[in-house]
């Protein structure tokens, strides 16, 4: 079968495409495992998987005497006897010590039956990796400013990017200045008045550019070559589409419309149909790229990855 032919199955609904359908199920496990090192979490992060475990521990040793089995009024009734056989178990070093913590102390993490039974499901099948949480994730970071703050925000901060080789302090009196302006002109036309970005803001803009183009705009192009030069060999290829990579990211995609100056374009019927209403909603850039010529094959904005 051609591309033509099976681009016309496609166009007529008859390709159904069901993700790592034909894997065996131990490929599929281990595709689910978690890819982050433990070595690599922070000491609070792991001492919440080392509590779980200990609950779990305890509770697996009372269902190997026969003293619990797996459900809820029997796991309420030796609640005080996991907790206390976790605390036990817990009292054992580790190499993860929190140091905002007194030695030797412990912390038993709440649970009711119904979330000892999903840890045991998650310890049995991936180990200590599987009670790691995503509490360090959580919450909304993209910037919670209006678009008209970003636009006049992305203009100066493109003001770093210059032979000029402005330090950070100068761009954040570079945004006071043209906030006053703005906010002045907002006046005489009794409209609401825009709230200056702090100083951290500014500066966490800044961290944002790209560092090479950084480079090449303050210091010239030879330097940032030299800067930012490769190390090692790399991968051998020889022929383009030998290697294809592919990645997904969560964007903030009214900043990345504001920084690059795009939303200056876009009338209020697009940025409706586009959904930037001001409302906090999560867009996916998908991008597949050719590491041979290191060129774009294809990208693809999504509510979804």
């Amino acid at each position: 079968m051609n591309g033509a032919e099976l681009a016309r199955l496609v166009d007529l609904g008859r390709v159904q495409h069901e993700r790592e359908a034909l894997l065996p199920a131990n490929a599929k496990t281990r595709l689910e495992q978690p890819s982050e090192l433990l070595s690599l979490l922070p000491a609070a992060q792991h001492q919440r998987a080392r509590g779980k475990e200990g609950v779990v521990r305890a509770f697996l040793e009372l269902e190997k005497e026969g003293r619990v089995c797996r459900n809820d009024a029997a796991i309420k009734a030796v609640e005080d006897t996991i907790t206390g056989r976790a605390t036990k178990i817990l009292k054992g070093g580790s190499q993860y010590e929190d140091d905002s913590k007194p030695k030797g102390s412990v912390t038993i993490p709440e649970f009711s039956p119904r979330t000892l039974r999903r840890w045991l499901a998650a310890y049995e099948r991936f180990g200590i990796s599987g009670l790691i949480d995503g509490t360090p994730k959580r919450g909304n970071y993209s910037r919670r400013l209006c678009p008209r703050t970003m636009v006049i925000l992305a203009e100066c901060v493109r003001g770093y990017m210059t032979p000029k080789r402005k330090t950070q302090a100068t761009i954040y009196d570079d945004v006071r200045r043209a906030f006053d302006k703005e906010n002045a002109t907002r006046r005489a036309e009794a409209r609401p008045e825009l709230v200056r970005p702090s100083k951290e803001t500014v500066r966490q803009a800044i961290l944002a550019l790209d560092p090479y183009q950084c480079d090449v705009a303050r210091e010239g192009l030879e330097y940032a070559r030299r800067k930012h030069a490769p190390v090692g060999i790399g991968l051998a290829l020889t022929r383009p589409l030998q290697r294809v990579e592919l990645d997904t990211w969560k964007i903030d995609l009214i900043s990345l419309l504001a920084d690059s100056g795009i939303l200056n374009f876009l009338s209020d019927e697009e940025k409706n149909a586009l959904g930037l209403t001001g409302k906090a909603k999560r867009w996916w850039l998908t991008v597949a790229m050719c590491a041979t010529t290191r060129c774009i094959l294809a990208m693809r904005l999504s509510r979804s990855p």
